[in-house]
């Protein structure tokens, strides 16, 4: 393996590494560094395509006998309930390892992505067992990796590499859809379909197993500010190895700044409408504009692709401009206004092009927003402590998940009074209300300034160990 991905090279590890060593004891940087971050990535993405039913619903629904009510209190429920016990696996990950419980855990979600695929029809009780056990993928993938991504990126590429993320779980959610849109027709059953949706989900585990890495304890545990810092980070960390890293107590870091979690709500009055899309998106295009299945699931696919490509452009932006609530602050106003628009629009007589143009747009304001908003949240965590990463998206998860899932619960109540001009109304309007939160967070308007990385005692002598190869091209940003 070319020096430039020294991070990819496999070692030998035990068991319990799944055999392959997890560990770098360097900095990652340059093409290395991006090539973790593109792991990482397809490790969120595996998290969300485990449980991805909303492309085959309208297929689900009438096959298992289960009304639209039935399945959002189910895949909502299950997800509820997997938010819940999110700060346990947080807790886990930031004591021992992040990358070993994503594999570990990963396991048994994938394999019963088959049961649900060999499932017979009309057995709606089986298919809630199974479905929610497989929504504690949640717990497994989506934690962990928002932990591991961010131990990849400098505060100056923190927006960038966060929104790694929300890149794999939309890429999940757009290549679900995308998959039907292209096959359900043909393939005739939800259950073939979400046999080929197992095979892809295979194949992911394989690439994170393979390829998977995570830095050690003493490098995770600080704060990297920029790639120029990696040398000093590093030679702290074999000392901080060699005392002892220190985690902070789990109940004194979920009280030590209500402000993290204040910032946790907003995100998750901003999800409201994007998490309608995904649960209800293919049913509200196929109601609203009188498409069918599979136009429903193809049109869909449009707001994902568009999140996706804004969500990379927002990420470098924020970087770039060192701006994270001013960002926010804009985006999240046109976000909401975008949503209130499309509620507008239900019942319309719009083209196949006018809802692709209308999902695009909203897709674009909606994905320049999140990556400053999950930037600051990160800068917010570790500046609290730095050892507790896993556990404050753990939190994080919690809240945004009970909102967002007792959301799309509400939505069929919502839909069955007042129609789906209210849903999106009300979810407008929560993208509205995360302004004035963001207002009362951490962090300045204006751009953010770098911390120093003071040299611990004991760590000089290591640090003029490190030749200049070991920030390669990680001196730039």
């Amino acid at each position: 393996m070319p020096a430039m991905f020294r991070s990819l090279q496999i070692r030998r590890g035990g068991w319990q590494d799944l055999f392959i060593a997890r560990e770098l004891a360097h900095i990652p940087a340059g093409p290395d560094r991006y090539a973790m971050l593109m792991v990482k990535a397809l490790a969120s993405c595996l998290g969300a395509w485990v449980i991805s039913l909303g492309p085959v619903a309208a297929l689900l629904l009438p096959s298992e006998h289960i009304s639209v009510g039935g399945y959002g209190y189910v895949t909502d429920g299950a997800g509820l309930a997997a938010g819940l016990i999110c700060l346990l696996g947080g807790d886990l990950a930031d004591r021992f390892s992040r990358i070993r419980i994503l594999l570990w855990g990963m396991l048994l979600p994938v394999g019963l992505m088959f049961a649900l695929a060999s499932l017979r029809d009309g057995e709606p009780a089986l298919f809630y067992l199974l479905y929610v056990l497989m929504a504690w993928s949640e717990l497994f993938a989506v934690v962990t990796v928002s932990a591991l991504l961010r131990d990849f990126s400098p505060r100056t590429g923190r927006a960038f590499g966060v929104a790694l993320v929300a890149v794999g779980t939309l890429g999940a959610n757009w290549g679900t859809t995308f998959m039907a849109g292209h096959l359900l027709a043909s393939v005739g059953t939800w259950q073939h379909m979400y046999l080929y949706f197992g095979y892809v989900a295979v194949a992911l585990w394989l690439v994170i197993w393979l390829l998977g890495r995570e830095p050690s304890r003493g490098i995770r545990n600080q704060i990297l500010p920029s790639m120029r810092d990696a040398a000093r980070v590093q030679a702290n960390a074999r000392v901080l190895e060699e005392r002892g890293v220190k985690v902070l107590g789990f109940w004194r870091y979920l009280a030590a700044d209500w402000r993290l979690w204040a910032l946790t709500v907003a995100q998750g009055t901003f999800l409201l409408g994007y998490h309608t899309f995904v649960s209800y998106g293919p049913l509200f295009t196929i109601d609203a504009f009188h498409k069918s299945p599979q136009e429903g699931s193809a049109l869909t696919s449009w707001i994902y692709l568009s999140v996706i490509v804004f969500l990379v452009l927002g990420g470098i932006a924020s970087d770039r401009l060192r701006l994270r609530k001013s960002l926010g602050l804009i985006f999240t106003i046109l976000s909401g206004a975008g949503l209130l628009i499309l509620g507008s629009l239900s019942d319309h007589a719009l083209s196949s092009a006018g809802i692709v143009v209308a999902y695009v747009v909203i897709g674009a304001v909606m994905g320049i927003t999140w990556p400053p908003m999950l930037a600051l949240f990160s800068e917010t965590a570790e500046d609290i402590h730095a050892s507790r990463q896993t556990t404050a998206f753990a939190g994080m998860n919690m809240v945004t998940g009970t909102m967002y899932h007792s959301w799309v619960i509400v939505i069929p109540i919502v839909l069955a009074s007042a129609g789906w001009r209210w849903v999106w109304f009300i979810a407008g309007l929560g993208a509205l209300a995360t302004a004035p939160i963001l207002l009362i967070c951490r962090g300045s308007l204006r751009r953010f300034t770098l911390p120093e990385v003071p040299v611990l005692a004991g760590a000089g002598a290591v640090l003029s160990q490190f030749a200049e190869r070991d920030l390669g091209s990680g001196a730039s940003t």
